[in-house]
């Protein structure tokens, strides 16, 4: 007990809570690697969780069956996370598919400020009233417009790398793709204190973890990759290698690989990034960390590469 204690933290208790009650089983490692805690954080918590009789006690595999449950969502919350909510669109005969984690609402200003307001407290929860919500197929993704983005531009020229072509000249490709998130909210950034009352309210979800713990229940897009077959999925995270896997693949027994990709020099503290991917059927999954962050692909050389590694593994 004393143990429990000196391990106590109450906001990272309740982020444990909430992710547990969204789940059927759970073990020590499932909490660390999922919301990023210390193993005597996640090993307390979960001791807890037992006493309270949430949890049971660990089997020979380390696994708790989750005893409570919170309780089934409505109909129409379950129709839209399974839709294309937070989908840019595209074709689903596309060959190609871009996913990201969640579409991001940029800006900084007071009216960007008061946009996400709207969006969050009035647009959305209607948007979730009516469940399912319908592909965007008047969308194109090499336009000047979606090129202004530096997420979209960073994925421009790894398609031209993989395709061998160039870059700046991205106007004139006229492949279809279809861009797609895994979560459907947007936010300015990847943030877990952007969670506002008026999502809690929309969504009936206390923190945004409890609500991806949700999301992430569903194999959101393995019908549809398995009715189209896409030639290629590119996913964007690597944190997230999983969620995309589990997105896609749903529970097909697949496992992830990982490839290193160098840097043109390790001057400068320069380390490896990593491809992982994973082949299904007539897919291949390939995710790839950010472009846009300090150890992300935040070069054209190593967007090349993996380019290159992606083409590599496409003629395998």
């Amino acid at each position: 007990m004393e143990n429990q204690k000196t391990h106590f933290c109450p906001e990272s208790e309740a982020r444990i809570r909430d992710f547990v009650l969204q789940s059927r089983w759970v073990n020590v490692s499932l909490v660390q690697r999922k919301l990023r805690m210390g193993y005597g954080i996640a090993s307390a918590a979960l001791a807890r969780l037992e006493e309270e009789g949430i949890i049971g006690p660990a089997n020979a595999e380390g696994q708790r069956e989750v005893l409570k449950r919170r309780v089934a969502r409505p109909d129409a919350l379950e129709a839209w996370v399974n839709s294309f909510s937070g989908c840019d669109g595209g074709s689903l005969e596309a060959q190609t598919w871009l996913c990201g984690i969640e579409w991001g609402s940029a800006g900084n200003s007071e009216q960007d400020a008061q946009e996400r307001q709207t969006y969050y407290g009035k647009i959305l929860p209607t948007e979730i009233s009516r469940g399912s919500v319908a592909l965007n197929q008047d969308y194109r993704f090499f336009t000047e417009e979606s090129a202004q983005y530096p997420f979209n531009w960073a994925l421009i020229k790894l398609y031209a790398a993989i395709h061998g072509l160039d870059a700046s000249k991205y106007l004139d490709i006229s492949d279809e793709v279809l861009k797609l998130n895994l979560f459907p909210i947007a936010f300015q950034k990847d943030d877990h204190a952007l969670w506002s009352e008026s999502l809690q309210s929309a969504v009936d979800f206390p923190t945004k973890e409890s609500f991806k713990t949700y999301v992430s229940g569903f194999s959101r897009f393995a019908a549809l990759r398995a009715a189209h077959k896409p030639r290629l999925i590119i996913g964007v995270g690597a944190m997230h290698a999983r969620d995309f896997l589990k997105a896609f693949f749903g529970d097909a027994p697949v496992r992830l690989q990982k490839n290193a990709i160098r840097p043109a020099s390790t001057n400068g503290g320069q380390s490896n990034r990593y491809l992982r991917f994973a082949r299904h059927d007539e897919t291949l999954l390939a995710v790839i960390p950010f472009a846009t962050r300090p150890n992300g692909l935040n070069s054209d050389y190593l967007l090349q590469e993996t380019g290159k590694m992606i083409r590599d593994l496409l003629e395998e």
